[in-house]
C-alpha cells in the first residue's frame, strides 16, 4: 500500500513538536512517526509495558506482531492496532517488508474503548499521504497543518473503533471520564448504575443525566454495551471455551452469560464466534 515512506521525510515527521489542540477535552498529540522494519527492530522497545496515553500502531505494508493481554496479535497490511492508556503490550517481531506510523497522543476523548485490531479505511492512507507530503516543507506552519489532519485521523479513527466521543458541552465534566473508566476496570463484572454513582460521588439521576449529554445513550445501556463489545472480544480473539468467558465476565455459571448475550445480541456466544470466524 503507497505511504510515500522516505527516510528523510520520516526524520522530518520524528522531529516535529506538535502544539496542544484547543479542545474542551486537553489533547496533545506526543508524536507521529513513521517506520521501517530496519527501525522497529533497532529502537523498539520489546519489554512488556503500557503508557499513560493511547496509541495506535497503523500497518501499511508486512506484518507486525505484539503480544496483548499473554496472547500474540497479528496486525497484517491494510489494519491498526488500538492500545488504549494503562494497556500491558509487547513488541514481539515484523515481517523485512514492514511499513508502519505510530501516533501517540494524551487525551481523553477515547476514554472507555479497549485494546482490539481495526481495518484501516482509505481516507487514513490518504490522509497519512498529505502529511508526508507536508514534511517537505518543514515550516513555522507545518506542526499546526499536520497536527489538523492528525485530528482528521482521530475523528476517522473513532469511526472505526464505534468510538462514542463526548459531546461538546459535556467534555470537560471530570465526573463522566471517572465513570467510563469506572466502566472500563469493571468490564468483566456485573456492575449497575448505582456502583457507577456511588463512584462518583453522585446520585444515580445524576449520572444517568450526565451520561445522556455526553454519549446520547443511558447509562445502563452503555454499561451493557460495553460489556457485550468486551465478550465478543473474547469470543473472536482468545480461544477460550464459552464456560471460561461466562467467568472471565463476572458470571457464576455458563447458562447466565449465554442467557445475558442472546438477550443482547439475539445469537448465542457459540454462533456470534463461528459466524465472525469463518
Amino acid at each position: 500500500m503507497e505511504t510515500a515512506y522516505t527516510p528523510k521525510r520520516a526524520e522530518q515527521l520524528k522531529k516535529m513538536n506538535f502544539p496542544e489542540t484547543e479542545l474542551s477535552v486537553p489533547t496533545k498529540i506526543l508524536w507521529l512517526e513513521m517506520l521501517n522494519a530496519e527501525e522497529i527492530t533497532q529502537y523498539h522497545y520489546s519489554g512488556v509495558h503500557s503508557h499513560s496515553f493511547w496509541e495506535v500502531h497503523f500497518v501499511f505494508a508486512g506484518t507486525l506482531t505484539y503480544e496483548c493481554d499473554g496472547e500474540e496479535w497479528e496486525i497484517t497490511a491494510g489494519n491498526g492496532l488500538f492500545l488504549p492508556a494503562g494497556f500491558q503490550h509487547q513488541f514481539v517481531k515484523c515481517t523485512p517488508d514492514v511499513v508502519k506510523a505510530s501516533l501517540a497522543v494524551a487525551s481523553g476523548v477515547f476514554a472507555g474503548v479497549g485494546a482490539r485490531i481495526v481495518p484501516l479505511p482509505q481516507k487514513i492512507f490518504a490522509l497519512m499521504g498529505f502529511i508526508l507530503n507536508e514534511c517537505e516543507n518543514s515550516d513555522v506552519l507545518t506542526p499546526g497543518i499536520i497536527s489538523g489532519r492528525i485530528l482528521e485521523m482521530i475523528s476517522v479513527l473513532a469511526q472505526s473503533l464505534d468510538a462514542e466521543l463526548p459531546r461538546e458541552q459535556e467534555k470537560m465534566d471530570p465526573r463522566f471520564l471517572v465513570a467510563v473508566e469506572y466502566i472500563e476496570k469493571k468490564r468483566g463484572q456485573t456492575v449497575n448504575c448505582e456502583d457507577v454513582a456511588k463512584e462518583c460521588c453522585l446520585s444515580s439521576k445524576q449520572i444517568s443525566r450526565i451520561f445522556k449529554n455526553c454519549t446520547g445513550h443511558s447509562l445502563f445501556d452503555y454499561i451493557v454495551n460495553k460489556r457485550i463489545r468486551y465478550a465478543k472480544e473474547l469470543l473472536t480473539e482468545t480461544d477460550r471455551s464459552i464456560k471460561e468467558v461466562s467467568f472471565a465476565m463476572g458470571f457464576d455459571n455458563e447458562s447466565g452469560f449465554i442467557s445475558f448475550f442472546k438477550r443482547h445480541t439475539g445469537m448465542s456466544p457459540g454462533a456470534y464466534r463461528k459466524e465472525k470466524r469463518n
